[in-house]
């Protein structure tokens, strides 16, 4: 990425970045087409490259914005302190989706990216990173928590790992929602108060009475 690039307006600089990062995230690595970013961005391929050098060095500039930025809004901003897992599952995921409305070609292009199986070095290189990122967010919902809170006879392992399995596929279908009422505050608050009923209904089953 030269000096030309970064002397650009920043809307016109975010509006080349998501169109490179749509076709990343759709495609892959190796079936991107620069010829479609240039297309979607509305500039030359020549520009393209003068201003980042080549595909790979493009990538790897989104994948140090995209990775930098998840980092920056969502993993450094989980609460350490909190140790009851729902409610700890509550915050992040309000942060999460603040950040993925905020920052949505980010954070699709960083959840395709988890998934690439190119072999070209620079993506073996950002898929590690990716999983480095992926695994201390996981970290953080398996690790302290006061497991005091559950049902006694429940395995604290086991009840976790079913609230996780729960969790994730309510967050696919809560991911679906948000995507298709992006413009909808309403909507969206709507969403939320389907998910903390959600949380409600999580604690009732495994908590014990008044946790």
């Amino acid at each position: 990425m030269n000096a030309a690039f970064m002397e650009l307006p920043e809307e016109r600089q975010q509006a080349i970045l998501n169109a490179a990062y749509d076709e990343f995230g759709a495609n892959g690595y190796d079936r991107a087409s620069t010829n479609a970013i240039v297309s979607a961005a509305g500039i030359s391929k020549g520009t393209l490259f003068n201003y980042f050098g080549s595909k790979s060095q493009l990538f790897k500039t989104l994948a140090n914005f995209a990775l930098g930025l998840v980092n920056d809004v969502y993993i450094s901003q989980l609460d350490s302190n909190q140790t009851d897992f729902l409610e700890k599952y509550r915050q992040a995921t309000q942060v999460k989706y603040q950040a993925y409305r905020a920052h949505p070609h980010e954070f699709g292009f960083f959840n395709a990216l988890y998934f690439y199986d190119s072999k070209e070095p620079v993506v073996v290189k950002e898929v590690k990173r990716t999983q480095k990122i992926r695994t201390e967010a996981e970290a953080f919902f398996s690790e302290n928590n006061d497991t005091s809170l559950f049902i006694e006879h429940l395995d604290p392992t086991q009840a976790i790992r079913l609230m996780q399995y729960c969790l994730a596929g309510y967050e696919r279908d809560m991911m679906a929602g948000i995507r298709n009422h992006a413009t909808s505050l309403e909507s969206y608050d709507l969403l939320w108060e389907d998910f903390y009923r959600y949380l409600d209904l999580l604690r009732s089953v495994f908590y014990r009475k008044g946790a």
